[in-house]
């Protein structure tokens, strides 16, 4: 009886010894200490940007457009149309910095999540005066799948499947031509 009691003893402290061990890299993981935002920051250089080709990355797997807008575009926002159902974007995602007509920190640039907010579909820009587009058409985004149009500050016009305009993500300029995405910022 004595040795089966010392036997008992060994495998079970050989147990917690075993479980103790694989059970740290589980707790390491639960620790928000251990997460530091600086390793998930990520900086843009937008110099190479012009209209007639925008920047698209992807940061934590959503996509992200950068889009120069010319001073005819910013013209155009300055006066939103009567079509939109958010001209304000009150009921919209987007940074405190960017809360203006244009929808972002520096007019000319517009930075966005390129899915529509109807299911998710990756909207394409489409130019003023293009085929097939509302009458009145000042450029700006459409979703394939479902047809919801946003105008160039993602905006979305009224009677669209869509319910709320293009998300904005957090983001700051670190310079004048580098972006920063940052958890910080969330």
């Amino acid at each position: 009886m004595n040795r089966r009691q010392h036997l008992k003893w060994a495998v079970s402290t050989l147990t917690l010894i075993g479980a103790a061990i694989t059970s740290i890299p589980f707790l390491r993981s639960l620790n928000v200490g251990a997460w530091r935002a600086k390793d998930f920051d990520l900086e843009i250089d937008i110099s190479t940007l012009t209209t007639d080709k925008p920047i698209n990355i992807e940061w934590f797997g959503t996509p992200i457009r950068i889009v120069l807008r010319t001073s005819e575009d910013l013209k155009k926002l300055s006066n939103p149309s009567s079509n939109l159902l958010d001209p304000e974007s009150l009921s919209s995602v987007q940074p405190t910095d960017a809360k203006n007509s244009f929808r972002s920190i520096k007019p000319e640039i517009l930075v966005f999540v390129p899915l529509c907010t109807h299911l998710g579909c990756k909207v394409n820009q489409i130019e003023a005066g293009a085929k097939n587009m509302v009458l009145g058409w000042e450029g700006g985004f459409q979703c394939p799948c479902h047809g919801s149009n946003f105008d160039l500050a993602g905006r979305v016009h009224k009677s669209m499947p869509a319910p709320i305009n293009l998300k904005i993500p957090p983001y700051k300029y670190t310079e004048e031509n580098k972006i920063l995405f940052s958890l910080t910022l969330l």
